[in-house]
């Protein structure tokens, strides 16, 4: 990993200016050299300092983007599409696929005119159609899955 690697570097690149501050100071304590040279030796410290601590940020950002990086569904179901293609990068919360909920069904039924069930079927809701029976129940559709994110059904319906 890259990240890894530049902060690798940026680790031995702070040691050698911890140490060559260490240096400098005793000989700037000897008066062996100017207080401008040991101020610059400081100045690079720092310098170090500040790019180790942006190359930790930047670990810690692709850790953290490298665990979204997983989809899962909370419930079963069955893929119905797939926008995505392998190996394409997508940005966060962008739609990918679309998931069917196995627990939720859509029936739709035509019956001639005038055509009377003894007995009324257990579903959700009945709407009579003038021409047909039609008895509905919630599709079988959740919403779109994103990078990052879990689809979740939105009720669970028994029939």
């Amino acid at each position: 990993m890259a990240t890894k690697a530049m902060l690798s570097a940026a680790t031995a690149e702070l040691e050698v200016a911890e140490a060559d501050v260490v240096r400098y100071r005793a000989l700037f304590g000897k008066d062996s050299i100017s207080q401008q040279a040991f101020e610059r030796e400081k100045m690079a410290e720092r310098a170090a300092k500040a790019q180790w601590e942006s190359a930790q940020a930047q670990v810690r950002h692709a850790e953290i983007a490298l665990r979204h990086t997983v989809l899962k569904a909370t419930a079963p179901g069955i893929l119905i599409d797939v926008s995505g293609n392998v190996g394409q990068v997508v940005a966060a919360g962008q739609p990918i696929a679309l998931l069917a909920d196995l627990n939720e069904w859509e029936i739709e039924v035509f019956l001639p005119d005038g055509f009377r069930l003894r007995q009324r079927p257990r579903l959700t809701s009945v709407t009579e159609r003038s021409t047909s029976s039609y008895a509905k129940s919630p599709a079988p559709q959740m919403p779109p899955v994103a990078l990052g994110e879990c689809a979740t059904p939105s009720k669970n319906v028994s029939t």
